[in-house]
């Protein structure tokens, strides 16, 4: 009886008892990087700060996204393949200043809010992915 209360005493605190860096569910948020392929030979490199859950859902939606606009007609897919092949980069920030994305050319890059990135639908996400490119461009707001 004496050794069982013991060995419950001891899960119970290796359980509870212990902080093991979790952030929630998808585990604990670390620094990540990863290049992504789409379209007809172009890829970019995401980076940002996620639980590897909530990376894995991010790197899915934003390949889907690029896929969206590297093969849509017109001046997306035109767009895409030109700021794509200069290098562009993706950055996913928390607590960013602005509620969707920020384009910049002159940096060669893209920086997406990540919290809205992570509950965004795949739609709405390929639209304002669409947006920033066209942002980056020069043919749309910079910023939203």
């Amino acid at each position: 009886m004496k050794k069982t209360m013991v060995i419950a005493l001891v899960m119970a605190f290796a359980l509870f008892g212990c902080d093991n860096g979790n952030t929630g569910k998808g585990g604990k948020e670390q620094s990540k990087s990863q290049t992504i392929t789409f379209g007809t030979n172009l890829s970019t490199t995401v980076t940002g700060n996620m639980t590897d859950s909530q990376w894995n859902n991010v790197i899915g939606k934003l390949t889907t996204a690029l896929n969206a606009a590297a093969n849509a007609g017109g001046d997306l897919g035109t767009n895409t393949a030109g700021l794509f092949a200069l290098g562009i980069t993706i950055e996913l920030i928390a607590n960013a200043a602005y509620q969707y994305y920020n384009a910049d050319l002159v940096g060669r890059k893209i920086s997406l809010n990540s919290g809205y990135v992570i509950g965004a639908t795949q739609a709405d996400l390929s639209a304002k992915v669409a947006a920033a490119i066209h942002g980056a461009a020069g043919n749309g707001p910079a910023q939203q």
